[in-house]
C-alpha cells in the first residue's frame, strides 16, 4: 500500500505547485479595491472616534446628574 502511494507521488509533475492563498497577490500586481478599502476604514475609525466622544460626553452627564442627585448618600 505504501509503495502505490510512492509511486502515485513521484508520479506527479514536477511543476505542480500549491495553490495560493486567496488574501495573497503575486508580486508587482495592484488590488483593485485597495483605495476603496481604506476609504472604509478610514470611515470606520472616524466613525468609532466620534462614538466614543458622545459616550465620553454621555457619561460626563450621567456624573454630574448622579452626583447632584446623590450627593449626599
Amino acid at each position: 500500500m505504501t509503495a502505490l502511494g510512492l509511486l502515485l507521488v513521484l508520479a506527479m509533475p514536477a511543476s505542480a505547485k500549491p495553490r495560493p492563498h486567496p488574501d495573497e497577490r503575486p508580486p508587482g500586481t495592484v488590488d483593485p479595491a485597495g483605495p476603496r478599502l481604506r476609504a472604509v476604514e478610514q470611515r470606520s475609525r472616524d466613525a468609532e472616534r466620534e462614538q466614543q466622544a458622545r459616550d465620553r460626553r454621555f457619561d460626563a452627564r450621567v456624573r454630574r446628574a448622579t452626583g447632584s442627585i446623590c450627593s449626599g448618600c
